[in-house]
């Protein structure tokens, strides 16, 4: 019913409802946001794995900082999971929490802020004073209609910053900043918006806060910043833009660069991102958030280096609910291109049969040349994929889970969320290979 509502309302309707919703939730619990530094993070990838590194950083250098993400929410030293689906809840989701961060003494909040959130005005009544942007790449185009309707909207962050009002914070005003990934295509786009401040940040020389000296090891990654030496518990290259950005607005806080430092290599866990399940076997299991083509391929090309010659193995698929088909056919590509087997599996299908989806994913699969049950293997019942993926490996490989992180539950026919989580089901998998 509620779904045969929204499609029979017209558009500007339901805008204007959660345009006022926004701001009532705003108003019923004081402008939280005014009387803290409100940092947001937007882009395709990296959202959530940049926010833990600000969160843990500025933490580590003695500000007090909360934390909205798609994985987690924080407040003080107490964490919630987000079982939501949603990295920006509606119905004063946001505003009551910001109120609950403020109450715990928090002087800064980290707000992963998504485009979908911005097109539902779910960013309304949030006072930001840094918004940071990551990357981008095509993604939620069908929810957007396109390309540049995607980019528009994410742009709408940094556009609330052209007015904002400085506040003061720690006994000084802090002009509104934006920070913008100068390696990024585009990074001519987002430049342009007018802001009272803009630093960058990236890798290319150029950037004002740059990364050099990048060194990998299959277990982390560290990289320099002008003298300092920055390293990440984490591996992946991927994760050093996400880890400068913590450098970048350091900086802009005039934080002690070395706490920073610290703050960085003590993140050691980001649920669902990159994130490995420790076990005695001779091979390494990983769970990840990976579910578009660039994700995919960033995650599966970084396995494929620290696997070191051993075989790379992945658990994927696709969700239903008519969000991007698109991406089936191109995530099955980068696979068979990347990875030595792959197991199609549920992946919060919602109203469409899972079995169709998967073997949707499989036959692109079969296109690009691999084999049924030698090189792919279609398995609807996720848990049943999952146990076929570890019974395949062997020493040095590794294992990796995506599209569902560190979700705790699985949506299904009629938008049921039934329970689950792919860093417990691997955990009891393990158990039996």
């Amino acid at each position: 019913m509620k779904s045969l509502i929204k499609k029979l309302t017209p558009k500007f309707v339901l805008s204007l409802y959660h345009f006022c919703i926004a701001y009532l939730g705003a108003i019923i619990y004081g402008f939280p946001s005014k009387k803290m530094l409100i940092v947001g993070v937007t882009g395709t990838k990296g959202k959530t794995s940049t926010s833990y590194f600000i969160w843990n950083s500025l933490n580590r250098a003695g500000v007090k900082t909360g934390m909205l993400t798609t994985a987690a929410i924080k407040i003080g030293d107490t964490e919630i999971v987000n079982t939501m689906h949603m990295t920006m809840p509606g119905r004063f989701f946001i505003q009551k929490h910001l109120r609950m961060m403020y109450k715990a003494g928090c002087e800064a909040v980290v707000v992963e802020t998504t485009s979908q959130g911005i097109v539902q005005h779910r960013h309304r009544g949030i006072l930001y004073d840094i918004a940071v942007f990551t990357n981008l790449s095509p993604e939620h185009i069908e929810a957007h209609g396109s390309y540049e309707a995607y980019r528009e909207a994410k742009g709408r962050l940094f556009r609330t910053l052209e007015h904002a009002k400085r506040k003061y914070w720690r006994g000084s005003l802090f002009t509104p900043t934006s920070v913008i990934n100068f390696d990024d295509g585009e990074f001519p786009y987002y430049s342009t918006i007018p802001a009272p401040r803009m630093l960058t940040y990236g890798l290319k020389e150029g950037a004002a806060v740059r990364a050099t000296h990048v060194l990998t090891t299959p277990h982390s990654v560290s990289f320099s910043v002008g003298q300092e030496r920055f390293d990440v518990s984490l591996p992946g290259t991927f994760m050093v833009p996400n880890a400068l950005v913590a450098v970048a607005i350091g900086d802009l806080l005039s934080l002690d660069r070395k706490k920073i430092a610290l703050g960085i290599h003590e993140l050691t866990y980001i649920p669902g991102r990159m994130e490995e399940i420790k076990t005695q076997k001779p091979f390494r299991v990983f769970v990840d958030y990976a579910h578009e083509k660039l994700s995919m391929r960033s995650l599966l090309s970084n396995l494929k280096a620290m696997a070191q010659g051993g075989r790379v193995i992945v658990v994927f698929g696709s969700e239903g609910g008519g969000r991007d088909k698109s991406k089936r056919k191109d995530m099955a590509e980068v696979v068979s291109e990347l990875a030595t087997f792959a197991v199609v599996s549920d992946t919060d299908p919602y109203d469409e049969d899972p079995q169709l989806i998967v073997e949707e994913i499989g036959q692109y699969l079969a296109d690009s040349g691999w084999k049924r049950d030698e090189q792919y293997f279609v398995i609807s019942d996720r848990r049943l994929g999952i146990r076929k993926a570890l019974s395949l490996a062997r020493t040095g490989d590794i294992v990796v889970c995506t599209a569902m992180g560190a979700q705790e539950t699985m949506i299904r026919e009629k938008g049921i969320a039934h329970p689950w989580s792919d860093r417990e089901v691997v955990k009891e998998e393990l158990l039996r290979v």
